[in-house]
């Protein structure tokens, strides 16, 4: 990131902590797609909606968020590379000065070594050892995933591994970490996410994924065991901020609270939101378990961002992007500075 983006995050932080009523979309999760190659045991993505933002769509997209504050996308799905596009996508947001993140399981990363090299930072689905992505996602998605380190390596590409905790790896921690080491990328853990609320599905249910959830307690100990990597200097990316925040939660079966984090405010639909493919804005993704959404064909993206509705009664969660975005966009002290080092 340039000087200038940095003063940018910088004056529009304070004005957010100023003013109630300030707004910009400092970041986005931008939805490519809703299709995705794999079947992963904890993902419940809806692969049958309609994708609507076709490359001038996504153009005038960037180009209306740009000029209200947009300075960082995330690039994601479903799989963001079945995207036939997904080249000239990056190209066109880099050429505007977006700092570029993208979520990826694997799939295709050799085919757009280039486009991912071009990104800021590429953040990989990576669950633990051959055996556990395997029965978590599938072999060929377990091919795919370690054929893109052996790419990120040989192209010298900065990237994140990204890891759901569930039972099939809370004691492969250490083997995770230090795989980042070897690897020379960080890595990044977030919790198993589940959805009771009726509305748009996006996470499975707890039926669902039940003997995938962790206990509490297992999980708790693991947070602290991932805790104690990083304070020994291990290749955890996430900020310590977000990670004592995940072990103290009250309640890994809700992602949202109404209780009020003593680290930050929430920010969601004031600094952050996300479209989703179907041409769709929300505040965060978790507005789509309980709000209709604006549409960004009414009358265009910043029309959209400026009308998105605050979440009532959601005071804090557990949602790994949005949680590290509130503890940024609050200036937590160690958060800022993790930040900035990994950058």
């Amino acid at each position: 990131m340039k000087a200038a983006d940095y003063a940018h995050f910088l004056e529009h932080t304070l004005r957010l902590r100023w003013s109630k009523t300030h707004r910009a979309p400092l970041t986005m999760n931008l939805q490519l797609t809703y299709r995705c190659p794999n079947h992963c045991l904890y993902c419940s993505y809806d692969r049958a909606r309609p994708d609507r933002l076709t490359l001038d769509v996504l153009r005038d997209v960037a180009r209306e968020a740009w000029l209200v504050g947009g300075r960082r996308i995330n690039l994601t799905g479903g799989e963001p590379l079945l995207r036939d596009d997904f080249p000239e996508i990056v190209s066109m947001l880099k050429r505007m000065g977006f700092f570029i993140s993208v979520a990826m399981s694997g799939y295709a990363a050799a085919r757009y070594a280039d486009a991912l090299a071009a990104c800021d930072r590429v953040m990989l689905s990576f669950d633990g050892p051959d055996e556990v992505r395997t029965a978590l996602r599938g072999e060929r998605s377990m091919r795919e995933s370690r054929e893109a380190v052996d790419v990120f390596r040989d192209r010298r590409i900065a990237f994140w591994t990204t890891t759901v905790l569930c039972r099939r790896n809370l004691d492969q921690i250490d083997w995770i970490v230090d795989r980042a080491r070897r690897n020379g990328s960080m890595a990044n853990c977030v919790l198993l996410h589940t959805q009771t609320d009726e509305g748009v599905r996006f996470h499975p249910s707890p039926d669902d994924v039940g003997d995938l959830m962790p206990e509490p307690t297992d999980l708790r100990r693991a947070l602290r065991r991932i805790i104690d990597l990083k304070k020994s200097g291990a290749p955890v990316g996430s900020s310590m901020a977000y990670l004592e925040e995940l072990a103290a939660w009250r309640d890994y079966t809700h992602v949202t609270s109404a209780e009020s984090s003593s680290r930050y405010r929430c920010v969601a639909a004031r600094a952050s939101c996300e479209l989703t493919a179907d041409g769709t804005l929300y505040g965060c993704g978790w507005h789509r378990a309980t709000h209709d959404g604006i549409s960004i064909f009414d009358g265009g993206f910043a029309a959209a961002f400026a009308s998105l509705p605050l979440l009532e009664g959601c005071n804090s969660c557990a949602s790994s992007c949005w949680l590290e975005s509130n503890l940024i966009f609050n200036l937590h002290p160690g958060t800022v500075w993790n930040w900035m080092k990994a950058l």
